[in-house]
């Protein structure tokens, strides 16, 4: 997405971009594709070791980063399910796909992240009545969660300070002032 000239005096504004985070795409995709759906803990591994696990399995003592032998050691009820990078993409091209019926424009950034151009939230259905780009993080989280997928949002002033506070920030939604970010 590219920079806006702000007016006669050269300088230029970032474009106001919602950055909408998916922490657990992997696993909760995993457990979506499962059939019948997991019983019981449920990690998700590569290269021998858990890349992601539910809460269950956390609940249990599983931690992203251990060999698979020592999760399994430690809960023997533990499912597991092989990373799925492409199948991650797709899912998030999916969830682009729905969120274009709310912006112009979404870029997918793999492995768990969507930028959506937030410079015409003030058109959304009811954004007189308040905070439009908040209103925007809500609508598009609410999409996202029909999907089946948990989200962290954050809006700011371009892609890199809007996706670090999505991806790092204290809370589920946060709102960056224009001038807060560069």
């Amino acid at each position: 997405m590219r920079r806006e000239p702000a007016g006669h005096g050269g300088t230029a504004r970032a474009r106001r971009i919602l950055a909408l985070h998916l922490p657990a795409l992997s696993i909760e995709r995993a457990a979506r594709a499962l059939e019948p759906a997991p019983a019981g803990p449920l990690a998700v591994v590569e290269g021998g070791r858990v890349i992601a696990c539910d809460a269950a399995a956390a609940r249990a003592g599983i931690q992203p980063g251990e060999p698979i032998s020592a999760a399994l050691a430690g809960c023997g009820r533990l499912r597991l399910a092989p990373h799925a990078p492409a199948a991650d993409l797709a899912a998030l091209r999916a969830l682009a796909e729905a969120l274009l019926g709310l912006v112009p424009a979404i870029e997918v950034v793999p492995p768990d992240a969507l930028l959506l151009d937030a410079g015409a939230a003030h058109l959304l259905p009811g954004a007189a009545t308040g905070a439009p780009e908040l209103l925007l993080a809500g609508r598009a989280r609410a999409a996202a969660a029909r999907f089946g997928f948990s989200t962290r949002a954050a809006v700011a002033s371009g892609r890199g300070p809007a996706l670090a506070l999505a991806r790092h920030g204290v809370a589920e939604v946060q709102r960056a002032a224009p001038e807060e970010t560069a």
